[in-house]
């Protein structure tokens, strides 16, 4: 789900979720959001740049949501589930639980 920038949301699909979860989802967005611009700001510390320089490339950049769900299975060499992928943005933050 693409959840930034706002205008590339479907925003059809929010309203339908219930609110507990829209809730929860919308506190997420904005606390990834900034998680993401503090540790932008490390990684312009490390490489010698303006802080503002880093935050200036991924400003109002593209920010999405993914969920799986995978519950446990007795033979887990069977389990067939999303296909590899690769991230072609500047950050991933990965929440596993």
């Amino acid at each position: 789900m693409t959840t930034n920038p706002i205008h590339s949301r479907k925003p059809h699909l929010l309203p339908e979720l219930p609110p507990a979860l829209r809730d929860s989802l919308e506190c997420y967005i904005a606390e990834l959001q900034k998680l993401a611009k503090m540790l932008l700001g490390f990684m312009a510390k490390a490489l010698k740049l303006e802080k503002g320089e880093m935050e200036e490339l991924f400003d109002d950049g593209m920010q999405s949501v993914r969920m799986s769900y995978y519950p446990p299975c007795p033979q887990p060499e069977l389990v067939m589930g999303l296909t590899s992928h690769s991230d072609a943005s500047g950050i991933s933050i990965l929440l596993q639980s």
